[in-house]
């Protein structure tokens, strides 16, 4: 295939191009002459340096070019402020290595005294140790444990008690009122949580039992007060059931021969220890012990038998009897007062001794090797003394309640003691002079205690309340 010659294009003589092609070689037609590039300007002076073109005026910086220059500069900045500080600081410890290793080799190369010169070199010694030591304070004193006293206050509660269902009291540090639970003689179940400050109640509970009524125990139910009641019923499979005020509820009893607990929720007991006697156990009673456990307490013909009891419902070691009983016992009693346990009962020794009270403080999973009798404070009517009820305050002290005096005009009493078992204050009776009083127990709320007991009226017995205040 021929391909055409390539076809010239005209320009003109100011330099754009022609609208039509010329044909190469046409004749008459010139071919124009491109002028020569116009020649540089020189410098106009000499005195202007010419700069030759830096690369920031060729090229303007990128975003990221600006960040790098901008972080450059606060770590100078930064290390300007640093340096000096750390050079400072640097320094300080330097100083203070030296001046320990000036102190330990002084101690090292000091010559011992002579006893012929120490009085000369006593006040020397004296001035370097004052240099090198720090006066502390001494230790300042504990506030004296101060006791509980009675606000004068009494009220009856009810009339027609049943003095076979034992008074049971209840109360928290958080918690305004104080409960008390009982039973009337019909056997209906009664409860009442008290005002501390009036002794007046503002809750009550009811229920009617058809079985045996043992106990009716007040506790934290949920967010408010509750009761429990224990029955004794001739077909169940778990006897002597004793309700603990623990969260939630616990219940100890016995199957066949042998110790278990269970939540009260649960109809499931677990076998705690196998009993180690054939009689029957009576007068249980038992305190919880918040983080570890519980203990426990009952009767078996003229002895006392404990144990102790982990929160996992396992025993923590073994059932063992208390020592000091004699001929009788009472029923025993526990109180907890954030360090230790505090065992009381009453005792008859012999038949020509009177009832004393027994006492014995042990921590949580000791064993209580022996008991003491406990002094009746002067200011009371004298033995017998029996019925004795302990409760632990949050500080460590006690509020020991007994009852003292012969039978038919019984007194009921109340004592401070301190965390060592100390007297605080004087004993004071809260119920009325003239009244067959007994089987108190006491309770100590956010708002003020309560002593709860009863008085006799022939064949008919009334639950009073007494106020107390424990600052």
């Amino acid at each position: 295939m021929n391909t055409p010659p390539a076809t010239p294009i005209a320009i003109h003589a100011s330099g754009r191009r022609a609208s039509t092609p010329v044909p190469p070689n046409t004749p008459g037609v010139p071919v124009p002459a491109i002028p020569p590039a116009a020649p540089v300007p020189a410098a106009q002076s000499r005195n202007v340096p010419t700069v030759p073109p830096s690369r920031l005026d060729q090229t303007m910086p990128s975003t990221a070019m600006r960040a790098e220059f901008e972080r450059q500069a606060r770590r100078h900045r930064i290390m300007r402020i640093a340096v000096p500080i750390a050079s400072v600081l640097g320094l300080v410890v330097v100083l203070g290595l030296i001046g320990l290793v000036v102190l330990v080799m002084r101690g090292k190369t000091a010559p011992e005294p002579v006893a012929a010169s120490a009085s000369a070199a006593a006040p020397d010694v004296a001035a370097s140790a004052s240099a090198i030591t720090v006066a502390q304070e001494p230790p300042q004193p504990a506030a004296p444990a101060q006791a509980c006293t009675f606000r004068d206050v009494r009220k009856r509660l009810v009339v027609g008690a049943s003095k076979d269902v034992p008074l049971e009291v209840w109360s928290h540090p958080d918690e305004r009122l104080v409960a008390v639970g009982f039973a009337a003689r019909n056997q209906t179940a009664l409860g009442f949580a008290l005002d501390p400050r009036t002794l007046a109640p503002e809750r009550s509970f009811t229920k009617q039992v058809t079985t045996t009524l043992t106990r009716v125990v007040p506790l934290r139910s949920e967010a408010t007060i509750g009761f429990e009641t224990d029955e004794d019923a001739p077909t169940a499979t778990v006897r002597n059931t004793l309700t603990v005020a623990t969260n939630p509820p616990r219940k100890l009893g016995t199957f066949r021969g042998s110790l278990t607990i269970r939540l009260a929720s649960d109809p499931v007991p677990e076998i705690l220890w196998k009993l180690p006697f054939e009689d029957p156990l009576e007068a249980m009673r038992a305190v919880a012990v918040p983080g570890k456990g519980m203990a426990v307490v009952f009767r078996v013909k003229t002895g006392l038998w404990m144990g102790w009891i982990g929160e996992n419902h396992k025993p923590v070691g073994e059932l063992y009897k208390l020592p000091g009983t004699g001929e009788k016992v009472g029923t025993p009693a526990l109180g907890w007062n954030g360090r230790h346990v505090l065992v009381t009962f009453a005792d008859l020794q012999s038949a020509e001794s009177p009832w004393t009270v027994r006492i014995a403080r042990v921590a949580f999973g000791e064993t209580v090797t022996e008991t003491s009798e406990w002094t009746l404070p002067e200011g009371g009517a004298g033995p017998p003394a029996i019925s004795p009820a302990p409760l632990g305050l949050p500080d460590g002290r006690w509020v020991l309640v007994w009852t003292e005096g012969p039978s038919g005009s019984r007194s009921v009493r109340v004592q401070t003691l301190d965390a060592d078992m100390n007297l605080v204050g004087k004993a004071f009776s809260v119920s009325k002079a003239g009244d067959n009083a007994g089987q108190g127990l006491a309770t100590v709320g956010k708002q003020g205690g309560v002593v709860v007991y009863l008085t006799s009226l022939g064949q008919f017995y009334e639950v009073w309340g007494a106020g107390i205040d424990c600052p």
